[in-house]
């Protein structure tokens, strides 16, 4: 095809394909299987591999962006423990099971963290995910007011 060359692709209402071809002053008409055609557009997409190298323990979600965002979920295990509130030490304070979500954006600063509870046992798409009842959560956003969160280097450091 030189610069004048050109194909035009019309998609009607019903889904119909058409493609008009203009080589060298010829044109051509042909209509073109709608499969076909997703087909065709789904293979010429180049998908960049993204590897999300060793993850931490407990994680039970990862998703990684082309430009280098993450955002990972990790299954806090612990059903126990200390805790500080006002001036009132408290051991031993039960915990439900905790989810915590981490946005990390590409030069690794971890942008905002999400909390919720979710039911005991297994993790599904279908399992129950309740607010956590604190009013520094927001739906499930934790507000840390104006605290700034840090860098990480790896994901291993959540878990810290």
């Amino acid at each position: 095809m030189n610069v004048q060359d050109e194909m035009v692709i019309r998609i009607n209402k019903d889904m119909e394909i058409f493609v008009e071809e203009y080589d060298n002053g010829v044109i051509s008409h042909k209509q073109v299987d709608v499969y076909a055609f997703l087909d065709c557009i789904r293979n010429s997409i180049v998908h960049e591999m993204v590897s999300s190298g060793l993850l931490p323990q407990n994680c039970i979600s990862y998703a990684g962006g082309s430009k280098g965002n993450k955002y990972v979920v990790l299954d806090f295990t612990d059903t126990h423990a200390d805790i500080a509130y006002e001036k009132t030490e408290y051991s031993q304070f039960p915990l439900p099971r905790l989810l915590f979500g981490f946005y990390i954006s590409a030069d690794g600063r971890i942008d905002s963290v999400r909390i919720g509870v979710a039911e005991r046992g297994r993790i599904t798409p279908s399992s129950r995910m309740h607010v956590y009842p604190f009013s520094n959560v927001s739906g499930f956003d934790l507000c840390t007011g104006s605290n700034t969160f840090p860098k990480i280097q790896s994901l291993h450091q959540l878990c810290i």
